[in-house]
């Protein structure tokens, strides 16, 4: 398992999350972590892809709350 290529994956996936501004990017984030998620499902522990999703969710949820305020 390459978990440095995962972990840096999974960063570029927040920083695009983050940079969000309509709901519509947010939407084309969740389909990138999916993507993401699918791509390296078979190298990735269950409790690594738990971590990964939960903090995937609190950012989507952070984001959405951020972008539904502007």
């Amino acid at each position: 398992m390459d978990v440095l290529q995962i972990h840096q994956e999974f960063n570029w996936v927040n920083k695009v999350l983050f940079s969000t501004q309509t709901n519509k990017h947010i939407e084309c984030s969740v389909k990138l972590f999916n993507n993401f998620m699918n791509k390296w499902c078979f190298e990735m522990t269950e409790d690594l892809k738990i971590t990964l999703n939960l903090n995937f969710n609190q950012n989507y949820l952070f984001q959405t709350e951020k972008v539904v305020s502007l």
